[in-house]
């Protein structure tokens, strides 16, 4: 009986040895890879950022100033239409995109407008202002509010993924970074909402792997 009774706490605690080393395999595992995916996000972050011509915020590009009188109808029309009582002080072309940086005043406020070579709208900014030191800066675009298309094609055709980050470029696009387990995967779609193109990138990745 003393011998049943020791066999029976050695099976136990050989059980629970193995069960412990499991356990501890699946949270090591599950950790590494959060971290290799981090570190592919990261590279993926820097890859779309590299792109120049499709974020316009955070980077600096040669520009030509032009006379107000030079800008797009259009570009006038929606100052007068969103900005009441400012005034149009200096405009510049961007002479890599045909981008239009548009200065206006009101008072003692200074505001800087971003419009693409079509004329339409990308975003504002305030004198002084520094902006998102992060990545992503001004264009982010809140998950939840993704155009219902592209959410639908992200379910039906990534349904092991999760959307990481979403955001729109100077011309009009919307990106997104996919996690899907360690790998990051970045979603092209155009201004009409269709899908462009996939990319990978992993731990590992020196640039990015088509899919």
């Amino acid at each position: 009986m003393k011998n049943q009774i020791i066999k029976f706490f050695g099976v136990s605690f050989v059980a629970l040895s193995i069960f412990s080393c499991k356990s501890e395999l699946i949270s090591t595992e599950s950790a590494s890879t959060a971290a290799d995916f981090a570190i592919a996000a990261r590279t993926a972050t820097d890859h779309i950022e590299g792109k120049r011509d499709s974020i316009g915020k955070g980077f600096h590009h040669k520009k030509t100033k032009i006379e107000v009188s030079a800008l797009p109808a259009v570009i006038t029309a929606h100052v007068a239409a969103n900005y009441a009582g400012y005034t149009i002080n200096h405009a510049a072309k961007h002479d890599s995109t045909g981008d239009f940086s548009v200065g206006i005043i009101k008072d003692s406020t200074h505001k800087h407008l971003l419009y693409t070579a079509a004329g339409v709208f990308v975003k504002e900014s305030i004198k002084g202002d520094k902006g998102n030191k992060g990545k992503f800066p001004a264009n982010a675009i809140v998950i939840a509010d993704l155009n219902v298309g592209i959410a639908a094609y992200v379910k039906a055709n990534y349904a092991t993924a999760t959307i990481h980050k979403a955001f729109k470029d100077v011309n009009n696009n919307t990106i997104i970074i996919l996690k899907d387990a360690a790998v990051a995967k970045v979603l092209t779609f155009d201004a009409a909402n269709a899908f462009v193109k996939a990319e990978e990138f992993t731990k590992k990745s020196k640039g990015p792997k088509k899919g």
